[in-house]
């Protein structure tokens, strides 16, 4: 529908710029063109305002119908107006309304394509879908010439005028087949509160960047434009040759159009993204011009047509790659300001561009030559392809805000002097929070009265403050506080914030400390008295440590568990290593909360010496989390260790669990060593997720262009099966495929962030798992754009929204792609080809159900060899099955 919409709008548009070119070449000059530039400026704004006004008040339902009802009226007045009276004045009116008419049909255009389509299905197709209004050209720009033969050029308004009907009936078919896109667009303009006025859209960075871009695209557009129609005056001056010459140039322009937007337009665009598409243009007015002011100086015929070569590719690049890119940009705008972008740019930035370049070249035009007005045309060029690429870093920003539904106006921040008069005063406020910040914030800046701050504020009626201030003086280790320390230590009631005392005290003098702490080692309190105990030996040297011990040592005596886990408790706290026996001790205690004490002891302190004891313990149930965290704390320090202990287990749990506490060495060597394994069957999943997990990074495109194309691979794979899975048969093995698709579609998200950042992959990764396909397509349009060709190339496709027949097929130069047939897939995977357990498992137990005999040999080979438990007791089961039936 939208391609015949577009088609009906190209007959339109191409017999009313028919008409309007000719009738004003035949009754004015070029000379004329920069007022009629300037009247259309003019003109353009007024209708642009009452627009705006309207976009503010009316559905978009009821603005796009609104909207063409105006083009129809435009059409059919100059119709009636030049059939029946014939003003001289209306031929210079035409032609200013030739362009606010091509202004109104692409803003009804762009509104129907960026709410219908997703930002990915729009690089596809928004080309293809102009190839509507372009092969509408053709067939115009062709009939034009014979049209002529049986009528008068303004006769083409009435073939204008019944199109366009046509084409608004088509619009209220469309409005009503996708109600609920518009529908949802209305609501999402209403429910955001945020300011989309003119002024504040002109604040934002990436939205001027782009208007200013639009106005230099105009300007390059209205200038090759007229020194086109000038050239074209020079060697045409009857009405007939004038429309005869111009049906010509719109078909061959048109026909030149259609086979770029169809054929080239989605495939550039999707494979070097919108930075191709905004730098195309500049890269012509600069070469193209200057080759053209070359060669006009030894040859005027061979100038002309590298004249029309050039507004032919301007045209052409215009409709089929810069359009597009601009309708594409328009999608990485949130839906609450889009329109009103894209009416600011249609309706504003383009009648202003057009008025300037009016002016500008009136200016020109006293001036001899029409060599200035090429100049010019480079100088914009020039500017604008600077600018295009800071414009591609703010669109990936857009897209980045937009995923996280941070629509803000403003990306920047105003800083303003800090005023420390202001700061003192909120000093006093009621909200402890703003007290602590506050107290911070004058620490940074060093306020010269700071100290006279911290005492003061020890009288502060909130117990976080307080223990904020002691936490200050203990850190700055300001002695010349320490009696202000004893004195608040007597009298604080605060438990925290007394055992912040008790630490900070130890932490700003250790003599005096010893003796202002040795009464609190025996509070009833026992968080007091810990912190007492543990601050001692931390801190004071080892006369802390020997009063700490005798205490310990009393806590000790009757071996109670309590006991035991309060003194575990202390010397975790404390930080310090030692009491080694009471570590053995509790490593073998057959109490759970004893053991996991011991074991969180341990990693905290890192005691090497108890490295093969925590190995031995791995896999029990009970402390396994508290034995992950612990190995994971010794770091490389004990990768030798552990993978000494994964190569020799057969346990598949513990290796998993060794293969994450590896990465969590978070060191080259370990990194090196899980990517040395990585193929190994069945764990290479679990390892690309550990290396996700610890944060690993690398700058080696190859590692990663690895690992993305096994992983990819076997996405493929799983498609093939998929399709040649009796699904009856192998339900669970079917949805056990479907799940390894999904396990590996994240993976490529995971390897692509060792290379590209890791928040920023998050992003895509979270969006592309939503339900939404907007997100989705946002989510592959920010890869499209952060991820360089050497990657996208093999990444892109396959998490594109498209069958798995057309992955299937793009891949198929590329990749060996397996043809498996049912009983080949059920083969490999016994012969433990495939490296997802969950599959092997669902294979085993379906060939069980479905009394497959014929494998009865091969499950007992594996029940000999396997050294997988999950395997062997599904094999088992299968065999017992087997032979039963």
């Amino acid at each position: 529908m939208l391609f015949i919409h577009s088609f009906l709008n190209g007959i339109s548009l191409v017999f009313f710029e028919t008409t309007a070119n000719t009738l004003f070449l035949v009754n004015y000059n070029t000379s004329d063109l920069p007022f009629v530039y300037i009247l259309t400026s003019v003109i353009s704004v007024i209708f642009g305002f009452a627009y705006t006004k309207m976009e503010e008040t009316l559905s978009i339902k009821s603005l796009l119908k609104f909207t063409f009802a105006f083009l129809i009226f435009v059409v059919l007045f100059f119709l009636f107006l030049i059939k029946f009276f014939n003003f001289d004045s209306s031929y210079m009116a035409i032609m200013v309304f030739k362009d606010i008419i091509w202004m109104f049909a692409g803003i009804e255009f762009g509104i129907l394509t960026s709410i219908i389509f997703d930002i990915r299905q729009g690089k596809r197709l928004f080309g293809l879908l102009m190839s509507g209004e372009i092969l509408a050209g053709i067939l115009g720009g062709v009939s034009v010439g014979a049209l002529m033969n049986i009528m008068d050029s303004i006769d083409l308004l009435f073939i204008s005028g019944i199109s366009l009907i046509l084409s608004f009936a088509l619009l209220l078919n469309i409005l009503k087949r996708f109600s609920k896109q518009f529908d949802d667009a209305d609501l999402d303009e209403e429910d955001d509160d945020v300011d989309v006025s003119y002024k504040a859209l002109l604040k934002n960075n990436y939205y001027f960047l782009f208007f200013v871009i639009s106005l230099l695209s105009f300007f390059v557009f209205y200038f090759i434009d007229y020194i086109f129609y000038f050239q074209v005056e020079q060697h045409y001056t009857s009405e007939k040759e004038l429309a005869g010459f111009f049906g010509i140039f719109i078909a061959l322009l048109n026909a030149v159009n259609l086979i770029s937007s169809v054929f080239v337009s989605g495939k550039v665009l999707s494979r070097y993204g919108v930075g191709f598409g905004l730098m195309i243009i500049p890269l012509l007015g600069i070469f193209g011009v200057s080759s053209y002011l070359f060669i006009a100086s030894f040859s005027i015929g061979i100038a002309f047509f590298i004249l029309i070569t050039i507004k032919l590719l301007d045209e052409v690049f215009d409709i089929s790659l810069l359009t597009p890119t601009f309708r594409i940009v328009y999608q990485s705008i949130p839906t609450v300001h889009r329109n009103k972008v894209l009416a600011f740019r249609e309706t504003i930035i383009e009648p202003a561009a057009m008025g300037l370049a009016g002016v500008f070249l009136l200016g020109l035009s006293y001036l001899e030559g029409i060599e200035i007005v090429c100049f010019v045309i480079i100088f914009f060029s020039a500017v604008w392809l600077l600018l295009a690429r800071s414009l591609k870093v703010k669109y990936v920003e857009s897209l980045k805000s937009l995923m996280n539904k941070r629509q803000m106006l403003s990306d920047d921040t105003v800083f303003e002097d800090i005023d420390i008069e202001m700061l003192l005063e909120k000093l006093k406020s009621d909200n402890e929070i703003e007290v602590v910040y506050t107290i911070e914030l004058l620490q940074k800046l060093e306020y010269e009265k700071f100290d006279d701050i911290l005492i003061s504020s020890l009288e502060h009626q909130s117990a976080m403050v307080r223990t904020k201030v002691f936490e200050i003086i203990g850190d700055l280790k300001l002695s010349s506080h320490i009696e202000c320390l004893k004195e608040h230590l007597n009298k604080e009631q605060d438990t925290d914030t007394l055992c912040s005392i008790i630490e900070n005290i130890c932490k700003v003098d250790e003599v005096e400390a010893l003796y202002a702490i040795e009464p609190f080692i025996h509070h009833e309190n026992k968080q007091i008295n810990h912190k007492a105990i543990s601050s001692l030996i931390k801190y004071c040297g080892i006369d802390g440590i020997l009063t700490a011990s005798e205490v310990i040592n009393k806590m000790l005596k009757d071996g109670a568990d309590e006991a035991v886990l309060e003194v575990l408790d202390i010397i975790n706290s404390a930080g310090v290593s030692g009491f080694y026996k009471l570590l053995y001790q509790s490593l073998g205690s057959t109490r759970p909360n004893v053991k996991k004490m011991a074991v969180e002891t341990i990693g905290n302190l890192k005691i090497q010496k108890f490295i093969p004891e925590l190995l031995k313990i791995l896999e029990e149930p009970s402390t396994h989390a508290v034995t992950i965290k612990a190995l994971s704390k010794f770091g490389v320090e004990i990768l030798d260790e552990l993978i000494i202990e994964l190569e020799k287990t057969n346990s598949y749990d513990k290796r998993n669990s060794l293969l994450k506490i590896i990465s969590l060495c978070k060191s080259k060597e370990s990194s090196e060593y899980l990517l040395s394994i990585i193929d190994t069957p069945l764990y290479t999943d679990t390892i690309i997720e550990q290396l996700y997990e610890s944060g690993f990074v690398t700058k080696d495109k190859k590692i990663v262009q690895e690992l993305l194309s096994k992983n990819i691979k076997t996405i493929l794979d799983t498609i093939v099966i998929q399709n040649n899975l009796d699904e009856v048969k192998y339900n669970n093995t079917h949805g056990a495929i479907i799940n390894l698709n999904k396990i590996k579609i994240q993976n490529i998200f995971k390897v692509l962030s060792f290379l590209y950042p890791k928040d920023t992959i998050n992003q895509a990764r979270a969006k592309y798992n939503s339900s939404s396909n907007d997100m989705k397509a946002l989510s592959i349009e920010l890869l499209d754009n952060l991820v360089d060709n050497s990657l996208k190339q093999n990444v892109i496709p396959i998490l594109e929204n498209v069958s798995s027949s057309k992955k299937l097929q793009q891949y198929s130069r590329s990749v060996e792609i397996l043809n498996y047939n049912e009983k080949e897939f059920i083969s490999d995977t016994l012969d433990n080809k495939h490296n997802d357990l969950i599959t092997i498992l669902c294979v085993v137990y379906e060939i069980g159900t479905n009394k497959q005999t014929e494998y009865l040999n091969k499950l007992e080979d594996i029940s000999k060899s396997t050294t997988n438990k999950y395997i062997q007791e599904t094999v088992k089961n299968t065999i017992e099955q087997l032979k039963k039936d």
